[in-house]
């Protein structure tokens, strides 16, 4: 909840709101570990990410990362979380064993590139960011943490992106023009389409 310093916990079985654990200032995205026992939000107001034990909804860290922090991602082994800068050009990753950031990744050369929105291809190898101030997705190999190829083209302002079942291509949403693009990973083509 991003004016309410807090996330809501929803039972998925009734659709109803059963918790509220606070957060930091003017939380953003979260992601879940694997086995569910730690949250990851990115804290939009104060340029960190809230490390929460589920189970006690204690705060057990307060990690220091880039301008604006946006999406968080988990990797599917648990082992590190990426999270982007929205007013900034780079991923920050942190490592869950000790809270602290290891690396920060550039997805894009040239000034403030904005990455947003994230998703991992289905099998975790690669990391999908949409760069919403230069138009552009990067892939990062997630076993080195290295940007691969040149960025892929997209529509104006990208803010997220998910990756299809058939882990062939990428769905992209667009602030202006209210767009989805769609883009083909074998050829790097993309398709748009208007969204109502």
């Amino acid at each position: 909840n991003h004016n309410g310093d807090n996330m809501s916990v929803i039972a998925t079985s009734s659709n109803t709101v059963v918790d509220t654990i606070g957060a930091g200032a003017s939380p953003r995205g979260i992601a879940l570990t694997p086995d569910g026992t730690m949250a990851y939000v990115s804290d939009q107001g104060d340029n960190t990410v809230s490390v929460i034990n589920l189970t006690s909804g204690i705060t057990e860290a307060s990690v220091n990362v880039g301008l604006q922090p946006w999406a968080v991602v988990a990797a599917v082994d648990g082992s590190k979380v990426y999270v982007s800068q929205s007013s900034g050009s780079a991923i920050d990753v942190i490592d869950t064993a000790t809270n602290t950031v290891t690396t920060s990744i550039v997805t894009s050369p040239g000034g403030i590139s904005g990455p947003r929105g994230m998703t991992l291809s289905n099998d975790g190898a690669l990391l999908y960011v949409v760069n919403g101030a230069d138009d552009s997705v990067s892939v990062i190999d997630t076993s080195t943490d290295t940007v691969i190829g040149d960025p892929i083209d997209t529509g104006s302002i990208p803010t997220d992106v998910v990756v299809s079942p058939d882990g062939g291509s990428l769905y992209v949403t667009e602030l202006f023009g209210n767009t989805v693009s769609k883009i083909d990973l074998a050829t790097g083509t993309r398709t748009s389409a208007r969204s109502e």
